[in-house]
């Protein structure tokens, strides 16, 4: 126990590292990228970002801050770069709308949103009855079917599909998915899909012991939290514990009497100080991952990888799936208050416990 607190803080110490002397690229979509800038080109600029450099356009930079948050410049707007796929405009033709979901399908199936989905029920049945002492027999008992009624992988998919629908875009549809078919993204999903192998995490385990010893090197380290900012994965992870939490706790608390549920402000205060709490542990579970994963691929792959979701067409897909996988996740959770009071009226009478969700379950 004491050398995984030990490996969490000496990651989040190099993670958090910064140069003495540093400036802050702030880019149009918000994103922030602090490093030295070490070259500045008519239509772009070069800065070391932990250890590697990275080439930003002009075109997509609002302004340049010194380390004390003071602005240094603004960029002229330039010619939109070639390598962003999606600042041309679109010129795929109008689909059907049996064209468009056969697309979102291939889409959704090939990313492998599709697959995640399917796997959230079983994750969080587990993470339930992990659990299953903290609550009565009865409440258990309604907890359980409530959320199992809620999240159905077959809800979760359409709900994603139909953010993929209302947010359709044919020309970036179709670039990802030539993305998604090209030999390298199947072999860096490959090797992600690995980590579902309860062998494979096995051998995480031990690679994370191993790090104490042989840490990788400081422009792998770089990469891989690049990797980790462009597709959002931290940050989706703990949007989807805390809209879960949420939905929990909404739903549980109809069978509390009303003066004694947790204000609306207070359940946000609480969900805020989790979310902070579990961000920089998961971030850092998530680096070792991809560290161990992607350790028979070169830096040029994984940078090649990485370009595709810094690309104007990736940082779409990235948002959109977001989005799609954040919406099903809250949607089902709100609803698990309504599943938990349809589940009690088909469950026999506990004393306690009411059918109405008005006067709520009390503890002898």
């Amino acid at each position: 126990m004491r050398a995984k607190t030990i490996l969490v803080v000496f990651l989040a110490a190099i993670f958090t590292a910064s140069p003495l002397f540093a400036e802050t690229l702030v880019l149009k979509n918000g994103q922030r990228i602090e490093g030295k800038i070490i070259e500045k080109g008519k239509d772009s600029l070069k800065i070391e970002f932990e250890g590697v450099e990275l080439v930003y356009f002009n075109s997509d930079i609002k302004s340049i801050l010194d380390d004390s948050g003071k602005e240094i410049t603004g960029l002229a707007e330039s010619k939109p770069a070639q390598a962003e796929i999606a600042s041309q405009p679109s010129s795929a033709p109008a689909l059907s709308p049996v064209d468009e979901a056969m697309l979102i399908d291939q889409v959704l199936d090939q990313s492998g949103i599709r697959k995640q989905l399917q796997q959230i029920p079983t994750q969080i049945s587990m993470q339930l009855a992990a659990r299953k002492q903290e609550y009565k027999p009865e409440v258990y008992a309604i907890l359980e079917r409530s959320m199992t009624e809620s999240f159905r992988a077959n809800t979760l998919y359409q709900l994603a599909k139909d953010c993929f629908r209302k947010n359709f875009d044919a020309q970036k549809m179709q670039d990802t998915l030539t993305w998604l078919q090209s030999p390298l993204f199947r072999k860096f999903s490959g090797l992600e899909m690995n980590l579902s192998d309860p062998k494979v995490r096995a051998e995480v385990k031990e690679f994370t012991t191993s790090l104490m010893t042989k840490p990788p090197p400081e422009a792998r380290l770089g990469l891989v939290k690049r990797f980790d900012q462009a597709t959002n994965s931290t940050s989706l992870a703990v949007d989807i514990i805390t809209s879960i939490n949420r939905g929990m706790v909404t739903g549980i608390e109809k069978f509390v009497p009303v003066d004694k549920r947790v204000p609306p402000d207070k359940l946000d205060e609480l969900l805020a100080q989790q979310r902070q709490k579990i961000e920089e542990p998961l971030k850092s579970a998530s680096m070792i991952s991809m560290i161990f994963l992607f350790r028979s691929v070169s830096d040029e792959e994984l940078r090649q990888y990485i370009s595709f979701y810094e690309s104007d067409t990736g940082r779409w897909f990235t948002r959109l799936s977001s989005l799609a996988m954040n919406s099903a996740m809250t949607t089902a959770a709100e609803s698990i208050g309504e599943k938990m009071i349809e589940a009690r009226r088909q469950l026999p009478p506990a004393e306690g416990v009411n059918t109405d969700g008005k006067t709520g379950y009390q503890k002898p």
